[in-house]
């Protein structure tokens, strides 16, 4: 089945606001930090099993709805209206199957924490934005040297075994590379999870500051 109440994406504020109750439509690279509790959220069954069903709002942020939450059987695939019930300690997510009258539908795009180069750490899960100053292709992964206002930082990613990971990518595009942080003979390093080259406008922002820090140092 699919969710054919769907609302109009609209702006909140303002003394003309509208009133109806927003649904939330998360970009695919929202994160816990993007979903509050009792909020309502688009979401997709990703897995049923026999105490209720699995859905996803994003491509990080899942959640079971317990049978006792569903009003009607759903299929792997199907769409739905959600409301966040709970996030408990340990990071476990529950919604409930829930749809508000004459909802609006708002769109969420993530924007990460962008973390300066100077400051990895090891072990952490960071976003770095930067240059591509070098790009190397070893027998495993391809390795991309990044640079922005603060270092540089090799960067690794492996799409197989001597296969050129994000051909799309040239040198001195400025990206935006998300990844953990880990020690390679010594020193940082970062693991490469997802990559991005920006758009024209973020992209001469992002080159600006850097340049502009370069010549400063």
């Amino acid at each position: 089945m699919s969710d054919e109440h769907a609302g109009d994406s609209g702006d909140d504020s303002g003394p003309n606001s509208d009133a109806r109750p927003i649904v939330y439509d998360l970009a695919p690279n929202c994160t816990a930090d993007d979903v509050e509790t009792d909020a309502y959220y688009h979401a997709v069954v990703n897995g049923v099993v026999e105490y209720g069903i699995f859905v996803d709002v994003s491509d990080s942020v899942s959640g079971l709805i317990h049978e006792s939450n569903l009003s009607t059987d759903y299929e792997v695939g199907d769409r739905l209206v959600v409301r966040l019930d709970s996030v408990r300690e340990n990071g476990d997510i529950a919604f409930a199957e829930e749809t508000p009258d004459d909802y609006r539908t708002l769109t969420v795009d993530h924007e990460p924490t962008i973390t300066p180069i100077s400051n990895l750490t090891v072990g952490d899960s960071v976003t770095v934005e930067g240059v591509v100053t070098q790009i190397k292709q070893t027998g495993g992964p391809t390795v991309f040297r990044i640079a922005d206002d603060s270092g540089i930082v090799a960067a690794a990613a492996f799409e197989e075994a001597g296969v050129r990971a994000f051909p799309e990518v040239d040198l001195d595009d400025v990206v935006r590379m998300a990844g953990t942080v880990e020690d390679h003979e010594g020193t940082r390093q970062l693991e490469v999870d997802g990559l991005t080259v920006l758009d024209d406008e973020t992209a001469a922002d992002a080159r600006q500051r850097i340049d502009a820090a370069l010549d400063e140092r």
